[in-house]
């Protein structure tokens, strides 16, 4: 006589398989953004509590902004309020998560990042991942001299005084009234010692006269002043440098057309000097990458020279959003979320940029 199996365990077990798969299935497509209540969207999250790192890249945000990235596979746009970014191989910002950091290439505000010489800002109005900075910068000659000076209007012009020679020597301090410096670099990085001597030619006149590594150049430059108008004329002979000599008795390229970008002011007062920069500089490789409260961001070189790396962005979400987690620290902006408008801090009102200090996850 064959035995035979009951009905009763099999049925129990099948209705056992078929739960299972039911509750797997729901989870699924709640995962996938479907199946009413999303238990992975939720809010936007809130300011947590921030620590001190230390380390120059990680960021903090005082308000409600988010930092905004682009994840380079999906080409989406994520969002977190953990401030961990490190610089990539070809010297971009990259997240924790691995978005690249988004913002505006040149910067919105001037106050975003300290005045860089040789780079000028401009508004931008577009956002978008945050072109790499060089990794090296190459020997760079110099191609303009910015000068900001008083000359004391009490200066004894050089014509008024029988007992000063006419001829400008810059070995004889009665030939000239005062003398500043800068070094300025050849396209082989060559540094060299550029001063200029200004010399009073009768009340409201100047010749500025120059010096390259001692050597006298023949460039003169002419200031005029015109008090009553308010008004400072200049010649603009650009200053041409000859091949000098330098150390290890070798000599000098030459640095052909250098503009000088002079605001000269004269009065009674003493001569001072307030500002005097050139845009040359010896080769350099990059040393790190720093954040400003405005979200500025800079490169620094191992040459002393910095150049502006544009303006992060931040994305500020409404309450009824709901977003989704992407990787570890970051969220996505899909169903039941409207993509929100990225901007510089202090148009969004949304906090501050601390350098150093990283908000801990929740």
């Amino acid at each position: 006589m064959n035995a035979r199996v009951s009905d009763a365990p099999r049925s129990a077990a099948w209705t056992g398989v078929l739960a299972t798969v039911i509750a797997l299935s729901s989870v699924l497509l709640s995962a996938c953004g479907g199946g009413g209540d999303d238990p992975l969207r939720v809010p936007p999250p809130t300011p947590g509590e921030v620590q001190a790192t230390f380390r120059t890249l990680d960021l903090a945000v005082t308000g409600t902004g988010m930092f905004a990235m682009r994840d380079e596979a999906s080409g989406e746009t994520i969002y977190s309020r953990f401030g961990r970014f490190d610089v990539d191989g070809q010297g971009r910002l990259v997240h924790a998560d691995g978005g690249f950091m988004m913002g505006f290439q040149q910067a919105k505000t001037m106050l975003s990042v300290p005045m860089v010489f040789h780079q000028g800002l401009s508004a931008s109005s577009v956002p978008a991942p945050l072109a790499p900075v060089a990794l090296s910068l190459p020997d760079t000659a110099t191609t303009r001299v910015l000068l900001t000076a008083n000359l004391d209007a009490r200066q004894v012009a050089v014509t008024s005084s029988p007992f000063i020679p006419d001829a400008f020597d810059p070995k004889d301090p009665r030939t000239y009234a005062v003398a500043t410096g800068v070094t300025v670099f050849d396209r082989a990085g060559h540094d060299i010692s550029l001063v200029l001597y200004f010399v009073k030619t009768h009340e409201d006149n100047w010749s500025v006269h120059y010096a390259a590594n001692d050597v006298v150049l023949e460039t003169v430059t002419t200031i005029t002043f015109a008090p009553d108008l308010g008004l400072t004329a200049y010649t603009l002979t650009p200053i041409h440098v000859p091949s000098v000599p330098i150390a290890n008795n070798e000599t000098s390229l030459p640095i052909n057309g250098i503009a000088l970008n002079a605001d000269v002011t004269q009065d009674a007062s003493r001569f001072t000097v307030t500002a005097l920069r050139q845009d040359g500089f010896r080769a350099g490789t990059l040393d790190g990458m720093t954040v400003s409260t405005l979200g500025g961001i800079l490169a620094h070189y191992g040459n002393g020279v910095s150049r502006s790396g544009g303006q992060l962005a931040l994305a500020r979400f409404s309450e009824s959003d709901r977003l989704g987690r992407f990787g570890a620290h970051s969220w996505t902006c899909r169903e039941e979320c409207v993509a929100p408008a990225l901007d510089v801090i202090d148009y969004l009102q949304a906090g501050a940029i601390l350098s150093g200090d990283i908000e801990v996850p929740k």
